[in-house]
């Protein structure tokens, strides 16, 4: 005889036979499942752009100070007007020196708090000469792009 369908579910999905005593189980077979190819990763918007120094278009909001050293160095960050994605801020990053003393292999390093995204082109520059009221020293420039949850 057959066992009834509340004998199986006495036994919690097992069922023996009266023929064998070896337990079959009455979960079904599922169907074998069809195998997509994975989704490509989403385009990293930053790494397709690029926005030259020559291109940059100054806001004429005023700059903010970022760092301010006794030693003279200073950086300020510039809103620009450039707009490449809709996503996508670009930001100039200066750093001055107004102290007499030269300064070699000058870097920024940038972080993010939150999810927000950002690139930091090449610089325009890895030293600062000394100030000189005749002839002013150049800053270093680079270009900032943040995209997402960054401060603006």
């Amino acid at each position: 005889p057959k066992p009834t369908l509340s004998e199986l579910s006495a036994t919690k999905g097992v069922s023996t036979s009266p023929r064998s005593t070896t337990p079959v189980s009455t979960t079904p077979v599922s169907s074998p499942s069809l195998h997509r190819a994975p989704e490509p990763p989403p385009r990293d918007i930053l790494q397709d752009v690029d926005v030259p120094l020559t291109l940059i278009r100054p806001s004429t909001l005023p700059p903010v100070l970022v760092f301010d050293s006794s030693e003279g160095v200073r950086v300020n960050l510039y809103h620009t007007e450039n707009k490449p994605e809709p996503d996508v801020a670009v930001w100039l990053l200066t750093i001055s020196n107004s102290s007499t003393a030269r300064f070699d292999d000058v870097s920024l390093t940038i972080s993010s708090v939150g999810d927000g995204k950002f690139k930091l082109a090449n610089a325009s520059g890895k030293s600062l000469s000394p100030f000189s009221p005749i002839c002013p020293s150049s800053p270093i420039q680079q270009v900032l792009l943040t995209m997402g949850n960054v401060a603006s």
